[in-house]
């Protein structure tokens, strides 16, 4: 018995043992659970806002952006919700392949609808809009109402829920830049004028004759103005007082207002030539200037002004003001009616807002690549020469030229993205993937400084510190300069024109190109530039004569310089589409003698067209003096020039407003 109660003592002594050893465990369990579900408290809060930054769930923020009806879709669909978006891609990619893309976009806003945070749905969606849908419309509006539809979609939807998905600003960037600023869609001139419009109806006419800091301290304007219209009238009791006086003629501080007072601004430029006032400036239109350029007033509506813009940008354009006052600090004075500007935005903007690290490096070098195309189409066509049809913006008079102020930031911009893409290149250069059109943009750049350099000086030194660029870091493989680079610039220059001057087709296409652009820098006042232009065209004359001078029955030869010159301004003059305040602009540049030499060839066509648009030719387009007498010196000039039949007018067109510039 004393062993058996020994063994039971034992058995109890062991029993009471591992119960403590439970206990231990157990205490301890409960302790590291109750420190993991304080540390997972802890972790939730930096991990839904990486799970936000990433968009693998909602944001509360952009969940209250969405419609209710998607709302409703993603919420109550349950487990069939990820069955029925997959049978929708298969219907929507296999509708597309057949060429059904009406079908297919409809397929397409459901998948919208419900997966709003999918970002390859919006890009799916825009392109088929933009580049599958638009090309099967036939008019000119409705080709440009789905180019419109796919930019807003990405704008005013996809970019907002998916703020975070660098593809889609990469995408908007892209339709701005191809399928707007290229030539590849045959309806590209439509897109530009109509998008110039709806931008200088928010922005205003332009101020010309200001520097490149004035123009960016008036964007500044925009930035620096309080967020909202019920702030501002609270600070300013000017813009109260505006306010009320504009709610008497029914005007709200909206997007609906400062399309009025645009177009209020350009009906008014057109009224010292017209010959009915009456007809070009309704009693709404003068009221609406009156009291928004009273001096009384002047202050309050600039500040007005300013905070609708910026508005109207954040709330209907969806765009950063000062983003967009960055990247004109940075890179130059954009204008946005420019559509290559609108690239570079977008294009920068998606760079700037990227949470999640690029998988794939060629997505990143795509994006730069975007950039450098936005900088090279501001610099060749970063100008305007524009004029709204306020009816009908399609028929809008637009001509586009280079701005040289954006030659050093292209060139820059082509070195540091050459160098980020490719660690081997030469210090200074473009390196493997952006050398070739680095310097092809720098040699462009090159010649139009040069061009103007011969009126400009700051323009030549720009040229010259750019040639030495290029002989300084594009050398050979041992080292050396290129042959092409030693010679002079003026040689340099000389040789790469003198190619294209020596051959009948490209010497006449180069001379009209500069004719061309003499006039157009007349049209908006630049004499100096104008000057520069045609000391140029001359040279390309003197080129392509030098070898045809004693021959002048030789089928080759061109008309005397001067009957050139004579008729690239009649046709300017007698060519309809132009508006006819640019017209009165070059008219009152022109020297007397010129005037003189096309004012019988040019007058018929302009009365037609100044009756056709409610001016007064004999105001516009006085005769010059001394007529009579010059008639009888020079009766060659009654023969036959070689210009197109002036374009006919219709009587019944609507009326089309101008803006006017003064010249410098």
């Amino acid at each position: 018995m004393a062993e058996g109660s020994i063994v039971i003592a034992e058995h109890l002594e062991a029993r009471e043992r591992a119960k403590m050893v439970d206990r231990v465990k157990i205490t301890f369990y409960l302790l590291a659970a109750v420190g993991a579900v304080l540390l997972a408290g802890a972790l939730i809060e930096p991990l839904n806002a990486e799970r936000s930054d990433l968009q693998i769930q909602f944001n509360p923020d952009i969940f209250r952006q969405v419609p209710p009806d998607i709302a409703m879709l993603s919420t109550t669909l349950g487990p069939m919700r990820g069955l029925w978006i997959y049978a929708l891609w298969i219907q929507a990619d296999r509708l597309k392949e057949e060429g059904r893309f009406y079908d297919a976009l409809q397929r397409a806003q459901w998948i919208c609808k419900l997966q709003p945070r999918f970002p390859e749905v919006w890009e799916f969606q825009s392109w088929n809009m933009a580049y599958n849908i638009s090309v099967t419309r036939h008019t000119s509006a409705e080709r440009w109402q789905w180019v419109r539809n796919a930019l807003m979609l990405l704008i005013q939807q996809g970019i907002p829920l998916n703020p975070y998905a660098e593809r889609l600003y990469k995408q908007t960037a892209w339709i701005f830049f191809h399928k707007l600023g290229d030539v590849q869609d045959d309806m590209h001139w439509v897109y530009k004028k109509q998008w110039a419009t709806e931008m200088q109806r928010l922005f205003g006419p332009p101020e010309y004759g200001l520097t490149d800091e004035q123009i960016i301290d008036r964007f500044r304007d925009i930035v620096e103005a309080p967020p909202s219209v019920a702030l501002l009238r609270q600070q300013d009791r000017g813009v109260a007082i505006l306010l009320d006086a504009l709610a008497e003629l029914d005007f709200a501080p909206d997007q609906e207002s400062l399309w009025a007072y645009h177009d209020a601004l350009i009906r008014k430029t057109a009224v010292y030539i017209a010959s009915r006032p009456d007809s070009v400036m309704s009693s709404r239109d003068a009221a609406l200037l009156e009291l928004m350029e009273a001096d009384r007033n002047r202050q309050a509506a600039n500040a007005l002004l300013a905070c609708v813009r910026r508005r109207v940008l954040t709330d209907v354009y969806h765009m950063d003001p000062e983003w967009m006052l960055s990247l004109m600090e940075k890179y130059g004075p954009l204008d946005w009616r420019v559509v290559f500007a609108h690239t570079l935005y977008w294009a920068t903007k998606g760079e700037q807002m990227r949470r999640a690290p690029l998988t794939d490096p060629s997505t990143e070098m795509q994006r730069d690549r975007i950039i450098l195309f936005g900088l090279k189409g501001m610099f060749a066509a970063g100008r305007l020469m524009f004029t709204p049809d306020l009816d009908n913006p399609a028929n809008s008079f637009f001509a586009q030229f280079t701005d040289i102020r954006f030659a050093e930031a292209m060139h820059e911009e082509y070195v540091r993205y050459g160098q980020k893409h490719d660690p081997k290149a030469a210090e200074g250069t473009g390196g493997y993937y952006m050398a070739t059109g680095h310097v092809n943009a720098v040699h462009e750049a090159i010649r139009t400084l040069f061009i103007r350099g011969s009126i400009f000086p700051e323009d030549m030194a720009r040229a010259q510190r750019l040639y030495k660029y290029l002989r300084d870091h594009y050398r050979q493989p041992d080292g050396s300069p290129k042959p092409e680079y030693l010679n002079t610039l003026a040689d340099w220059v000389e040789i790469d024109m003198r190619g294209m001057a020596e051959r009948s087709r490209t010497s006449r296409e180069m001379l009209s190109s500069f004719f061309d652009a003499e006039l157009l820098a007349l049209s908006l006042g630049k004499n100096r530039e104008a000057e520069a232009y045609l000391k140029w065209a001359r040279r390309v004359f003197d080129i392509y004569m030098q070898d045809k001078a004693d021959a002048p029955t030789d089928r080759l030869a061109m008309y005397p310089f001067d009957e050139l010159h004579r008729q690239a301004i009649a046709r300017l003059f007698v060519y309809a589409q132009v508006p006819i305040p640019y017209k009165t602009r070059v008219w009152d540049l022109l020297s007397l003698g010129l005037r003189r030499s096309v004012y019988d060839l040019s007058i018929p066509a302009l009365r037609a067209q100044c009756q056709a648009t409610g001016y007064d030719a004999d105001k516009a387009f006085a005769e010059p003096p001394g007529m009579e007498a010059y008639r009888k010196a020079h009766p060659e000039l009654n023969k036959e020039l070689y210009i197109p039949e002036p374009e006919p007018i219709d009587p019944d067109a609507p009326e089309i407003e101008y803006e006017i510039i003064v010249p410098e």
